[in-house]
């Protein structure tokens, strides 16, 4: 089990761009996120920062078993993740995957184990 402490700060100088993969607003916080000891310092805008506040990081030891569906072409399958509000494809077949998630998540930690939908 992994010692998650978060911390925010406000960034008065605005001097960066969001952390956040797809985002080009100026960075307004950092989050400091201390994992085992280790710190990590994270530039986000304020709409990501709110996100990150917001986050529900309860302590999970256990990927969640994820229900999925094939997508139209049998080729992947996919959930939508309530996380970071996208659609996660992977390849067809269950069992666990690593996350794909661009936003704080707790599947970041452990993955998840996908389950075709009956």
């Amino acid at each position: 089990m992994k010692d998650i402490i978060t911390q925010q700060i406000t960034n008065h100088n605005c001097d960066g761009l969001c952390s956040e993969k797809f985002c080009s607003e100026k960075t307004t916080n950092f989050f400091i996120h201390e994992i085992n000891g280790i710190q990590f310092h994270i530039p986000v805008c304020k709409k990501h920062a709110e996100i990150i506040e917001n986050a529900n990081f309860d302590k999970c030891t256990e990927p969640p078993i994820i229900e999925c569906e094939a997508d139209k072409d049998g080729v992947h399958y996919k959930f939508y993740c309530k996380y970071c509000g996208k659609y996660h494809n992977h390849g067809v077949g269950e069992g666990h995957r690593l996350s794909h998630c661009d936003q704080p998540s707790p599947y970041k930690d452990t993955g998840y184990i996908l389950k075709l939908k009956e």
